[in-house]
């Protein structure tokens, strides 16, 4: 009988793996055209339909031709020159830990946050800009969707991750 279970929870766990690398990149705005290097999940399936203490790490190349498009893009949809900007650091408070640990010198990045159901949100919003009275302290985010776009060498970064 538990032999005969193996090949399904390996089917399963391998759908889990692409239905992640999917919202991963559509959350993270990773274009089509980019190449995965390498994909990470933890944890690395669903328990009663939950995903507590949610990681997923991606890492892309774009190709050269593809490059100058993505740029224009990536300054169009947002994304900010790095360094991190000190208020989308101090936002990040706990989820710090989850962004990669060597940023690019030059290039961009994207923090924003769904506030919940961080793979599937149809809405996000901007790191430093929570939901908060004016004057009040930036609270620690619950999830966040950190991406990063080094031009020099087509290197694009992912992270999902969540506290809850």
């Amino acid at each position: 009988m538990a032999m005969a279970l193996l090949p399904w929870t390996g089917g399963c766990q391998w759908l889990q793996d692409q239905a992640d690398q999917r919202a991963l990149r559509q959350q993270a705005q990773i274009p089509r055209q980019a190449r995965t290097v390498v994909f990470e999940g933890f944890p690395w399936r669903n328990g009663f339909g939950q995903r507590e203490g949610l990681l997923l790490y991606g890492r892309y190349w774009l190709p050269q031709l593809d490059r100058h498009g993505w740029e224009r893009a990536v300054v169009a949809k947002h994304w900010r020159p790095l360094p991190l900007a000190a208020a989308d650091r101090l936002a990040l408070g706990g989820l710090e830990r989850s962004i990669p640990a060597r940023l690019p010198l030059r290039g961009f990045y994207r923090c924003h946050t769904a506030g919940d159901d961080v793979l599937h949100a149809a809405r996000t919003r901007p790191c430093s800009q929570q939901a908060r009275p004016p004057g009040a302290a930036i609270e620690r985010l619950n999830d966040v969707i950190f991406s990063t776009y080094e031009p020099a060498t087509g290197q694009l970064s992912a992270v999902v991750a969540s506290l809850y």
